[in-house]
């Protein structure tokens, strides 16, 4: 017998902006995992957890809950698992409109300037 951890699907990780629609308003965020059946976002917002809401990344858009939430992040579980084919197109818009965070810009900074490219 095969013990499994919590997490029944695998997670494609991601850095895409996206917005997640509560009751309370809508917040813009970063898409960081996304499985089937769930996803985690990054977020300045104050989200509470159990509030049901709607995220949309590149016309795609997905009804579930906010199941957890700590400073800046929050889990939302998805009320049907989304079609496989999205995460293929999701992984594919991340190649070309990932979000950087910002330790990967200072390090570009960083690079430029021992190149002699920036000044600081």
């Amino acid at each position: 017998m095969i013990e499994r951890g919590r997490r029944e699907q695998s997670r494609l990780r991601l850095r895409l902006p996206c917005r997640l629609i509560t009751r309370d308003g809508d917040a813009k965020v970063i898409l960081t995992d996304l499985s089937q059946t769930g996803a985690r976002v990054q977020t300045a917002a104050n989200l509470a957890a159990k509030g049901e809401a709607v995220l949309q990344w590149f016309g795609m858009e997905v009804f579930g809950s906010v199941v957890w939430t700590r400073t800046g992040l929050c889990g939302f579980r998805f009320f049907d698992p989304i079609p496989h084919n999205w995460l293929i197109v999701s992984r594919d818009l991340d190649e070309t409109n990932a979000v950087r965070d910002e330790r990967e810009v200072a390090r570009q900074i960083a690079r430029e300037w021992v190149a002699g490219v920036r000044r600081i």
